[in-house]
């Protein structure tokens, strides 16, 4: 996929949050309350070591989320079809808190770095076809204190959303 292409995936996904109050309201406007904050996580939050732009398997999980909210990003006048094609075979989210509270991005090429042997882990899944979501909490002696991954997890198209408004 090209540059470009991964380029309006991302501003697709700026576009349905800055319509979007928190998912407070229900609206039909923005992410539902799941989405809101790991949206605002990859658009808003430095990555732990600076990476600047998203990687493709960032965008990937991105583009697997907008899929919900493509009659959305139709109605704000984008050609959803851009969210089609996947951008590449490996889903990742990560984020962090440090121990001073602050919450970051934490990019695959930023986790190689911080956990490598996390990283290694993650690798033999993809080779397994398999799916992680875990949250490892760290001693003092690493900047962070906790991180949280989604890894090719198969609960990305909204069951544990649908599953709360079950209860509620």
């Amino acid at each position: 996929m090209s540059e470009t292409e991964l380029r309006k995936i991302i501003e697709a996904s700026n576009m349905v949050l800055n319509v979007c109050d928190g998912a407070f309201t229900r609206d039909e406007e923005g992410y539902d309350i799941f989405d809101a904050g790991h949206f605002r996580g990859f658009l808003n939050h430095p990555d732990i070591f600076g990476v600047k732009d998203l990687t493709p398997e960032e965008v990937e999980w991105m583009r697997r989320k907008l899929l919900r909210y493509k009659k959305q990003l139709q109605k704000m006048g984008l050609d959803a079809s851009i969210l089609d094609k996947p951008v590449h075979p490996v889903a990742f989210f990560a984020h962090a808190q440090d121990w001073e509270g602050r919450r970051l991005r934490v990019s695959p090429h930023s986790l190689a770095k911080f956990d490598k042997g996390l990283a290694e882990q993650l690798k033999e899944v993809e080779k397994r076809g398999g799916w992680v979501q875990l949250k490892v909490g760290y001693y003092r002696d690493r900047p962070l204190k906790w991180l949280w991954i989604r890894f090719n997890d198969p609960d990305e198209n909204g069951k544990t959303r649908k599953w709360w408004e079950k209860q509620g």
